[in-house]
């Protein structure tokens, strides 16, 4: 997965150390994974921080269309990838990355061992369509006009993480 170190995009973050870059408010969550697993499985929870949702392929094994358009508005910001187990994403992170934006993967995804929910990180059951909606138009407010991520006093501090999903 990290191609031996040299990796064509930013690098490889545990799912703890992801955490701590997007709850800082130094990166944003993107869960490349499909609707069906959001809707079925559970997505990442960062209080203060919206998470994007946009597949970048489709359950069909398809890529998405619009991926790059989608995540297009948050180019100037350094972007956090999440997918079931790390390798969905890491094909993002490198498609990403050779449209210029700064992208990190996160290793192990969403439910591997040693991945988000299994690492005790924040996470949630019942993500609907309109999630996605208001949390992408939420993820472009929060841009400033500089390319950085908005300062929010919501931002939770390391030992305030919810661990069960609500």
């Amino acid at each position: 997965m990290n191609y031996d170190g040299d990796a064509p995009y930013a690098g490889d973050l545990t799912a703890s150390a992801a955490w701590d870059k997007v709850a800082d408010g130094s990166a944003q969550l993107v869960d490349v994974r499909t609707e069906g697993e959001w809707q079925h499985i559970g997505v990442p929870k960062v209080s203060g921080a919206p998470v994007v949702f946009t597949s970048w392929s489709f359950a069909d094994g398809s890529l998405n269309p619009s991926f790059l358009g989608d995540v297009r508005p948050l180019r100037a910001v350094p972007l956090v990838l999440i997918c079931r187990s790390g390798r969905r994403s890491v094909d993002a992170a490198v498609a990403l990355t050779r449209a210029g934006f700064t992208v990190f993967n996160v290793l192990d995804g969403f439910e591997a061992p040693g991945g988000w929910r299994a690492s005790g990180l924040p996470w949630r059951t019942g993500w609907t369509r309109e999630d996605a909606a208001e949390n992408l138009a939420d993820a472009i407010a929060r841009v400033d006009a500089g390319g950085a991520l908005a300062a929010d006093s919501a931002t939770p501090a390391r030992d305030a993480r919810e661990t069960s999903a609500q």
